[in-house]
């Protein structure tokens, strides 16, 4: 394992607690939209897919 400098060692932890709660934000608010509006969320391909609901 490489020994990192002074100056690194508040870098790498930084970036990966960055991506951590970039991760974090994406999946509350993909379950928030799930929450809000179950239905559409859940059966969106299926409805698009409906001949009935076509033009």
């Amino acid at each position: 394992m490489v020994l990192l400098f002074s100056s690194q060692n508040i870098f790498f932890p930084a970036v990966d607690l960055l991506i951590r709660s970039l991760y974090l934000l994406a999946a509350l608010n993909i379950l928030r939209l799930a929450v809000a509006n179950p239905i559409r969320f859940f059966t969106h391909n299926q409805a698009s897919n409906d001949p009935s609901r076509q033009g």
